[in-house]
């Protein structure tokens, strides 16, 4: 049977259970399934067991699909500032995954994840966002912030 425990007043509950919201950071779906899947893909060239991250070095010119934060460094939680949709940034390395996340070095300093990114193409324009991306993003606009 099921024992009934009851905590009482002035003693600690018997378990504490910390409760996140991922919504914004759902990478089953939407943006940041999108971009991995992007970075997976297999290279233009398409030599075997590469894919499109492994072409990004230092150097490659990445521009931002939606706002995205610039951590101190690949490994670090701390965002220092913020690029946003458009704005190109330089890789200073190789990307590399931490923690479940695809990271990429750049310069001066910091860090982003590559899958809010698109490398600059040929001609100096990113690839245009579709019309279902552009949809979802006016939708993000209109929800309030999680806290």
């Amino acid at each position: 049977g099921v024992r009934e425990d009851e905590v009482q007043a002035g003693e600690s509950p018997l378990f504490v259970a910390h409760v996140q919201l991922l919504e914004d950071r759902d990478v089953a779906r939407g943006p940041g399934a999108e971009g991995l899947d992007y970075w997976s893909r297999p290279t233009a060239t398409g030599e075997p067991g590469r894919k499109r991250a492994d072409l990004v070095k230092a150097g490659t010119t990445l521009v931002a699909r939606m706002g995205a934060p610039v951590f101190e460094s690949p490994e670090s939680w701390q965002a220092v500032t913020s690029v946003p949709y458009g704005v190109a940034v330089v890789a200073a390395g190789p990307p590399r995954v931490v923690e479940g996340y695809l990271m990429v070095p750049i310069v001066p300093s910091g860090a982003v994840e590559l899958t809010l990114f698109r490398e600059l193409t040929a001609d100096g324009e990113a690839e245009v966002p579709t019309e279902e991306e552009l949809r979802a993003a006016l939708l993000n606009l209109e929800k309030a912030p999680s806290s």
